[in-house]
């Protein structure tokens, strides 16, 4: 704790002692390791046994004790930091490598960060190895600086256009267990983004919505602008997209499908669609799952974006829905 300096406060958030005492201790003057020396507990010093013959320093019990990264903590901090969605867990088969959380740009898209600290080039690249191994999906590396990097390593990290970071050039401190994002980390997520997030579904003429990555249906508004064009707003995204864009085209006609016209039925019915409606149809039940398909691919939310309502024996959008005014 002594060589943190003037940074001992602000780091001591992210050390803790391991449990053991030291039986070195760094001599400022002459630069080597001097013997602890422990007679009891009052009477500890540090010997000098190199050429220097330095005279012997004095130490109390906290001066010797032994202290390790507090990964977990470090973690949190990095993964606050960056705008990482914290989410610890252990990589199986690695030492000292833990995945923190992951980086989820939109909605669908969740890529693993992990930390590791490796102190031999040969470790870091077997940690590559097997990351890449096991990795099902592109990732995140993060270490405390880029010095065990080689070119084998960066090869490695090349074939899936996976990212390294080194702490060192990314961060900076803050306050106490704290830390900032240095300006550089954001074209650098913005470049792994463009590789791995699509704009545009290759298979139809549904376009990509970024859709944030915490957000549920009832966050989801879709207002009508006219009968070919829509509004569409998820907490801060915005769009105007039309009908083709959500994928809810008829190829045979260049007109809208049935999906368009069943959601614009939930638009007049504020959200409700029942078997009052003029339109009802026992084919509107199949419509009605093929228009929650086309939504959930849309906005890459999982869930159901319709309930049903046994009192009203109808369906119920969970986003609001509004019609052309």
């Amino acid at each position: 704790m002594r060589l943190a300096g003037s940074e001992h406060d602000m780091l001591r958030m992210f050390l803790r002692p391991n449990g053991s005492l030291a039986a070195s201790y760094l001599c400022t003057r002459c630069g080597c390791a001097h013997e602890v020396i422990t007679h009891n507990e009052v009477d500890i010093v540090a010997v000098c046994r190199c050429e220097a013959q330095c005279s012997n320093i004095p130490l109390k019990k906290p001066d010797t004790i032994v202290y390790e990264v507090n990964r977990s903590a470090l973690g949190k901090a990095v993964a606050a930091a960056l705008k990482i969605t914290a989410d610890e867990a252990p990589v199986n088969g690695l030492h000292q490598t833990a995945r923190i959380g992951f980086c989820s740009p939109f909605a669908g898209y969740r890529f693993p960060v992990v930390l590791t600290f490796q102190y031999e080039p040969e470790d870091m690249r077997v940690t590559v190895e097997r990351l890449e191994a096991t990795m099902d999906t592109a990732f995140v590396l993060l270490a405390p600086t880029a010095q065990l990097m080689s070119p084998p390593v960066e090869d490695l990290l090349k074939r899936k256009n996976d990212l390294f970071l080194p702490l060192v050039e990314v961060l900076e401190l803050a306050d106490a267990g704290a830390f900032k994002a240095r300006p550089r980390q954001d074209d650098l997520f913005a470049k792994f983004r463009s590789q791995h997030v699509p704009q545009a579904d290759a298979t139809s003429t549904m376009v990509f919505f970024p859709t944030p990555a915490d957000a549920k249906w009832k966050d989801v508004t879709i207002r009508f602008v006219d009968g070919h064009t829509v509004f569409v707003k998820v907490k801060g995204t915005t769009g105007r997209y039309l009908y083709s864009d959500m994928g809810m085209i008829d190829r045979r006609k260049a007109a809208p499908d049935s999906q368009w016209q069943l959601l614009t039925a939930f638009a007049e019915g504020n959200g409700m669609f029942t078997w009052d409606h003029p339109t009802a149809h026992k084919k509107k039940q199949k419509q009605r799952e093929t228009l929650a398909a086309r939504l959930q691919r849309f906005f890459r939310i999982d869930d159901d974006p319709f309930v049903y309502v046994e009192d009203t024996k109808g369906w119920q959008s969970r986003f609001t829905v509004v019609p052309e005014t």
